[in-house]
């Protein structure tokens, strides 16, 4: 096993108050709906992540991933809590997504009940390289920098922990299996639920404010897939690192920037964030 640098859990409760605007990332509605559908979407992606690691917990034998398991199962924890914050202030909008949630944690149920643990494993290992990917974007294209403070703040916390633990969910599959065609096949399957998933909440929370036909969703939709994000492409290029026999999340050299936001936490001025 490779050194897995320690993971901190940190205590951090958020509030989010009536008045935050309706596209309360730089105005856009398409980057707003892409944020909020991971809101819907995240909370049961990291339930099932933990019911699956959880699982396998009793197998692993090794001293230094027993306590690092343990503290990704907290901080998984507390990102799908502390997004569901939000959900009132998307209901409040008048916004309905219950078919939508209902949908996704009947998939979940179903990879559970009807997949082997070591394919869940698998798929787990692959969620958490596209969450990784996906934190990376987030805070080194600063795509946050004109989101309202306090969904800055938890965007910014759960985006950072991410690159923080993401060695933990790959040694736990090493640790049940190193059979590689099972490694790809999880990252598959966790890449195209994940992004389908994701997708259709876009869709669905553009249809509800009749946006489809705005030139700038469309021109913000192309700059994050293709132009300026470029996730389409990073997504492509990830998969085939993650292809190759002797990869490990490790090699990846992100940690410097879960480090400048953990190391910088702190509630904003109006914000009633706790650290």
């Amino acid at each position: 096993m490779m050194a897995i640098s320690k993971i901190q859990v940190r205590p951090i409760h958020f509030r989010f108050p009536d008045t935050i605007e309706r596209y309360w990332l730089g105005d856009s509605a398409y980057n707003t709906h892409l944020l909020n559908s991971l809101t819907l979407l995240l909370p049961d992606i990291e339930r099932y992540m933990n019911h699956i690691i959880k699982q396998q917990l009793p197998h692993i034998t090794d001293s230094q991933l027993q306590p690092q398991v343990r503290a990704f199962v907290a901080q998984e924890s507390q990102h799908a809590s502390q997004h569901t914050h939000f959900w009132k202030n998307l209901q409040q909008q008048g916004y309905c997504f219950d078919g939508y949630v209902r949908y996704a944690q009947g998939i979940w149920r179903r990879l559970t009940q009807h997949g082997s643990l070591i394919l869940n494993l698998a798929i787990v290992a692959g969620g958490e390289h596209l969450t990784s990917l996906m934190a990376e974007v987030i805070l080194t294209k600063r795509f946050l920098d004109p989101a309202e403070p306090n969904l800055k703040a938890l965007f910014e916390w759960h985006a950072a922990e991410e690159i923080e633990h993401q060695v933990v969910a790959f040694e736990v599959l090493q640790s049940a299996t190193r059979n590689y065609g099972v490694r790809l096949l999880g990252l598959v399957i966790s890449n195209l639920l994940m992004l389908g998933l994701m997708n259709w909440g876009i869709i669905l929370l553009l249809q509800q404010d009749k946006k489809w036909s705005d030139r700038q969703v469309w021109q913000n939709l192309m700059q994050f897939w293709f132009f300026k994000e470029k996730l389409l492409f990073r997504a492509i290029i990830s998969g085939l690192h993650y292809a190759r026999p002797s990869f490990h999340p490790s090699q990846k050299d992100n940690q410097a920037l879960a480090a400048r936001v953990l190391g910088s936490l702190a509630p904003h001025p109006n914000s009633p964030l706790r650290l």
